[in-house]
């Protein structure tokens, strides 16, 4: 590693006790890095951290399940026509979902709009459910982009339903099993109850996200071989590939073990032995360039990509359309050269070609990113947890080391400028870094809570009955911990000067003018008895997967997450 130093620096000021990473490149073997130990949060001992050290993935869960949805739509498991395109309210309606999964009624005109949404929407987050869940929406379905978690239970409950198995069922019998993801699940390990979620319950390793990571991008290799090939001779091989030989063209694919032959006349079968005469029998081309590729599908007329997990990775939505992050001053040549797939962020060249896939992960201690280079078919993974004690906070500070460990392999320069000024985060550890962090996402949660007070306000919500969304319906990463913060620093500021606390709207122009200039007017946030309910982890888009009660451990779930 050429920047251990640096990592290590930042490691430490960071208050990260641990790292794991993953890099893969086609035609090698998985390379694995780890660094310090395990997180400090339980009683059992602190350990070195391992390759098979399991790690909370969070949002890094998203692309997983948007795996999950697009092989099974390709597979055609469901129980009726379904596609990326049905809505999803043929298999559950939207008001059977609020009603029985969130506890909520909801509107006639809700129930409208929203029964329009599919597949697509969901993995794109263009589905316009707001970030807490509320039943009511920001835009008309797939017109713009909004993270959120919401629309993505939705997603679950459907394929629950129409499957009739759990989430963790699903994932085991279709990615964990097949790619030999051994150490992934969407349940924690030692726990009785299978609380599998589709948005960040994911709990594994990066050298097993990287297994997905090289499925998912369909490397294909090429060997010539003397005799006609078997599944079983051909198991071993690193990637998917095609198999010329003297007399016949096959395709073996890695992910099925299954091997089929490519019927060609001779004359193509000549055309592809001119191709590769280079290729020297039983020496694999362990990975196709395009441009070799495409000499085979025009030969072959066959191409080995699954068309509906290629969708993935082709933009579905502009984040010209991230009202957010457009709020927040992100400028408009990073928001062009980025759109969202199905399960990803996807980075564009100059062209609009998708150049990078990526993903970050935040909750609680644990913070994560995963990127795929399109053109080198090569992926990075992180995966970093936290120290409670030394940061005087229950959530972590791993994505400092992103542009560190990250950047240098895969291209993410509008990604990551998006990503940081969005949500307000530190980048690296220069003097005042975590003071800054601090007040950025203070102001960020101030204006999160003003755009959903806004929303609250609207005439569809005062058509119906809305509960307030906790911590218990799984939600929102983002809403609930950035207003968190949010209350934390105006507690803090109405403590040192012995004043009353400010509203929330002083507290955002408080804050505006120092860090984030010319944020878009909004109205006020919601009242302070509404905003002070509960008070946990801080972090900008975190999920808590319940809510602390006075004397409960808030990581009793994670307790698995200890190296076995």
């Amino acid at each position: 590693m050429k920047n251990k130093e640096e990592i290590d620096e930042r490691m430490i000021k960071g208050g990260i006790p641990g790292v794991s990473i993953a890099y893969f490149k086609p035609g090698e073997p998985i390379r694995p890095e780890v660094i310090g130990k395990t997180d400090v949060y339980f009683e059992t001992p602190v350990a070195k951290v391992e390759p098979d050290t399991k790690f909370g993935a969070a949002s890094l869960s998203k692309a997983v399940f948007s795996y999950l949805v697009l092989k099974m739509i390709s597979d055609k498991k469901f129980t009726k026509p379904f596609t990326l395109d049905t809505p999803i309210s043929e298999i559950l309606p939207i008001q059977d979902f609020y009603k029985n999964n969130l506890g909520k009624e909801v509107s006639k005109d809700f129930i409208e709009e929203a029964n329009k949404i599919t597949p697509r929407m969901v993995l794109s987050h263009s589905s316009g459910i707001p970030i807490n869940g509320a039943p009511r929406l920001e835009f008309p379905p797939g017109t713009a982009y909004s993270y959120g978690n919401t629309a993505l239970y939705y997603l679950q409950k459907a394929i629950e339903k129409d499957q009739n198995m759990s989430l963790e069922k699903l994932a085991k019998t279709d990615i964990f099993q097949p790619l030999n993801m051994t150490h992934s699940s969407f349940v924690a390990p030692g726990s009785t109850e299978d609380k599998s979620h589709a948005a960040n319950t994911l709990h594994t390793t990066p050298s097993d996200y990287a297994l997905l990571t090289s499925a998912w991008m369909q490397v294909c290799g090429l060997i010539k071989m003397s005799e006609n090939p078997t599944n079983e001779n051909q198991k071993d091989s690193i990637t998917s590939r095609y198999i010329l030989t003297e007399t016949g063209f096959f395709y073996y694919n890695k992910l099925d073990n299954t091997l089929h032959q490519i019927k060609l006349d001779q004359s193509k079968l000549e055309e592809l032995q001119h191709r590769f005469a280079e290729v020297t029998e039983d020496k694999p081309i362990n990975s196709l360039s395009d441009e070799q590729l495409a000499g085979v599908t025009s030969v072959t007329e066959h191409t080995h990509k699954n068309e509906t997990l290629h969708e993935a990775f082709k933009p579905q939505i502009s984040l010209m359309t991230d009202q957010w992050a457009k709020d927040l001053k992100v400028s408009d040549k990073d928001r062009q050269h980025l759109a969202w797939g199905l399960g990803f962020g996807l980075q564009l060249d100059e062209q609009g070609k998708v150049t990078t896939a990526f993903h970050s992960g935040d909750m609680n201690q644990w913070r994560g990113w995963v990127a795929m280079d399109m053109e080198t078919k090569s992926s990075v993974v992180l995966l970093a947890n936290g120290n409670e004690e030394l940061n005087k906070s229950p959530h972590g500070f791993g994505h400092v080391l992103a542009e560190l460990i990250v950047g240098p392999v895969v291209k993410l320069e509008h990604a990551f400028n998006w990503f940081f000024q969005k949500f307000g985060l530190a980048k690296n550890v220069e003097p005042g870094w975590k003071e800054g962090e601090e007040e950025r996402t203070a102001v960020i949660g101030k204006y999160v809570a003003s755009r959903l007070s806004a929303l609250n306000s609207s005439v569809e919500l005062k058509k119906t009955r809305v509960m307030e969304p906790t911590r218990k319906d799984n939600l929102s990463d983002l809403g609930n911990e950035l207003e968190d913060r949010a209350m934390t620093l105006e507690h803090k500021h109405s403590t040192e000067t012995n004043k009353v606390a400010p509203t929330g709207q002083e507290i955002t122009q408080r804050f505006k003018s120092r860090i984030l200039e010319g944020i878009r007017p909004v109205d006020p946030v919601a009242t302070e008895s509404q905003q002070g309910k509960e008070h946990s982890s801080p972090s900008p888009f975190q999920t808590t997967l319940k809510p602390k009660l006075p004397g409960e451990d808030r990581y009793e779930d994670q307790k698995f997450l200890r190296k076995k």
